[in-house]
């Protein structure tokens, strides 16, 4: 859900944070996170509160019906902007801003905490003799990370339907108006800060979907056309943009095209433009202090 803009009118209501408190939460403020969305849900929905127990990330709603326990853990709660990145815990400012109930989000316990136990059902159906212990575990880019073991300062490059830019950092760093997030690490202690390009793989299958191309022909649009494309630039925004645009009203383009320009022309730039599009989300990252290290491939 977090290409999804519908929640941008949520969005508005941090603006009624005091700054300390909008400091706190150490991330730019975007519509497709979990606390826009959830109060977003809310407001469509008047029926939808009696009927929910628990607001979850989808790796714990997976737990819960394993287990019937509810739970999170940081690396997910800090990536929702209902988190208090200072104090460590749910923020009650900002629920009461959103007007989300506070007794909707799960207790909170370390990503390698056990969780809860399987249940008769959750264990018949894995396969499994009850009671596994399941462990709380953590976010996808947060597992990414710590499986790589990267020290400080070196940087993990994930392309997918997005694309992140991730570094490992010691601290948060807690700011008015960010560009870049910070989150929980896996671990027990740490964080990560990164940029996060909204339109990555997610554009190159429209652009592939509107040209009627394969993943063959678009990479052999970069032994056809020229470099650079012949001057045509893609603009990747489709579904607005993250870092370091932080702009959900943004949307894409095919600039600087002419009649002799064809199709391999248009495919090379798609590449071209996502491609570009990483080194402005690296920027973002030198701007906030961050430095960037060797790069490592995962995804």
């Amino acid at each position: 859900l977090w290409t999804a803009v519908r929640a941008s009118g949520a969005c508005a209501r941090y603006d009624r944070l005091r700054v300390a408190q909008r400091r706190a939460l150490g991330n730019p403020v975007v519509p497709g996170m979990f606390g826009p969305m959830l109060a977003m849900a809310l407001d469509a929905d008047d029926g939808l509160r009696d009927r929910t127990r628990w607001a979850l990330s989808p790796k714990d709603w997976l737990r819960l019906v394993l287990t019937g326990e509810a739970a999170t853990e940081p690396s997910d709660a800090s990536a929702t902007l209902v988190w208090d990145v200072m104090s460590d815990t749910w923020s009650g400012a900002v629920l009461g801003a959103l007007g989300i109930p506070g007794d909707l989000l799960p207790p909170v316990v370390a990503s390698d905490d056990v969780a809860g136990r399987l249940t008769d059902d959750g264990a018949r159906l894995l396969g499994l003799r009850d009671p596994v212990p399941v462990a709380a575990g953590g976010a996808d880019t947060a597992c990414a990370l710590h499986g790589n073991v990267l020290p400080t300062g070196h940087v993990q490059l994930s392309v997918g339907t997005g694309a992140q830019i991730v570094v490992p950092v010691d601290l948060p760093a807690p700011v008015a108006d960010p560009v870049t997030h910070r989150y929980r690490r896996a671990e027990r202690s740490g964080w990560y800060a990164m940029a996060a390009i909204q339109n990555a793989g997610l554009a190159l299958e429209w652009v592939c979907d509107v040209l009627r191309a394969d993943w063959d022909e678009m990479h052999t649009a970069l032994d056809t056309a020229p470099a650079g494309a012949d001057g045509v630039t893609f603009h990747a925004y489709l579904t607005g943009e993250r870092t370091p645009l932080n702009d959900a009203t943004v949307r894409g383009a095919w600039q600087g095209l002419a009649a002799n320009h064809d199709r391999a022309t248009l495919l090379r730039s798609a590449l071209e433009g996502v491609a570009f599009a990483l080194p402005d989300g690296g920027h973002a990252l030198l701007a906030d202090d961050v430095p960037l290290g060797p790069v490592h491939l995962a995804g």
